[in-house]
């Protein structure tokens, strides 16, 4: 089997790599981002390549002729894709479509795992709603919007030619690792730099009233890898959550409290976005149902990790300055 990790230099990517060898040592793993620099793992074919260059795209998907593409290439931040709508509309929405046109001239019988969004659901007032996979979207970002066109694609290609894919609608997810742009470990970040001295304790955040559904990043590769294991499950849309709702509010605190620290924490409007959905919860009966997933690690646990993430590399940089 041969399998195509496109964004095979990100964050997930870095877990699901490894996953995907001990899942399937048999299969030859191919990445390609348009990061051109050393793989973190010598076992994966790295080719440099854009997914917004449909022409590069193309030849990538005719030399390797791949039998499974999983897309992880994307703007995945909310806050970026208001800064920056474009990129983020020619990465999340045609790179998927110039991944579709090389799929279906050069590996029709390919299948395809396209990484949408649980934020595709819009997002509610009222706390008790559990988004399904047959709830209306709602878009509310350029992020959410490019999202929700890239699965209205691949469904479209799919009726029309064929394509074989399943849609995942992953929660929030982190862990160590993830960027501190990302809101909770940049939290971490903040925390684990006050915590160590390096920061004066005052941190800035933007709107802490929000709930989010947040999953690990390793039991959302474990969900990645279960459907690319089952056969059960071509065009079929999955959430891929916790179903349930946690706020930043209470992620933060658990936060400081664990680094034994005590912070002043200011609002910044700076860091507020134009739409901002009180809450987003998913409901995973259908994933569980069918392939018998469940997330495994608590919240809490992630937040400990990331703190020590970045307790451990706020050391190392005063080591080497």
């Amino acid at each position: 089997m041969r399998i195509l990790v496109v964004g095979d230099t990100g964050f997930v990517a870095g877990y699901l790599l490894p996953s995907l060898q001990n899942s399937l040592p048999g299969a030859v793993l191919y990445g390609v981002s348009r990061h051109d620099k050393t793989h973190r793992n010598a076992t994966v074919q790295h080719v440099p390549g854009d997914v917004a260059d449909a022409a590069r795209i193309s030849v990538i998907i005719a030399d390797i002729v791949p039998d499974v593409v999983i897309v992880l290439s994307s703007v995945s931040s909310v806050f970026e894709s208001w800064v920056d709508p474009l990129t983020c509309h020619q990465i999340n929405y045609m790179g998927v479509f110039n991944l579709c046109n090389a799929l279906v001239q050069h590996a029709p019988s390919a299948r395809l795992l396209c990484i949408s969004t649980l934020e595709v659901y819009g997002g509610s007032d009222d706390r008790s709603v559990a988004y399904t996979e047959s709830s209306p979207i709602n878009p509310k970002s350029p992020y959410a919007v490019s999202k929700a066109a890239a699965e209205l694609l691949v469904q479209q290609y799919g009726t029309s030619h064929g394509l074989r894919y399943t849609i995942l609608r992953p929660s929030n997810h982190t862990g160590p690792g993830r960027k501190a742009s990302y809101v909770l470990s940049g939290f971490a970040k903040q925390v684990a730099e006050i915590k160590l001295g390096l920061k004066e304790p005052i941190l800035q955040v933007g709107n802490l009233g929000v709930y989010r559904d947040f999953v690990d990043v390793r039991d959302v590769v474990s969900a990645y890898v279960s459907v690319l294991l089952s056969d059960g499950v071509d065009g079929q849309v999955l959430n891929v959550c916790s179903g349930r709702a946690y706020s930043l509010s209470r992620a933060l605190d658990y936060l400081i409290t664990a680094a034994g620290v005590n912070v002043k924490v200011e609002l910044n409007p700076a860091l507020y976005r134009p739409a901002d959905a009180h809450c987003i919860r998913g409901d995973n009966s259908k994933i569980r149902g069918v392939l018998g997933w469940a997330p495994l690690i608590p919240v809490e646990q992630t937040l400990r990790e990331l703190l020590s993430f970045w307790e451990a590399s706020s050391r190392a940089h005063i080591q080497d300055t």
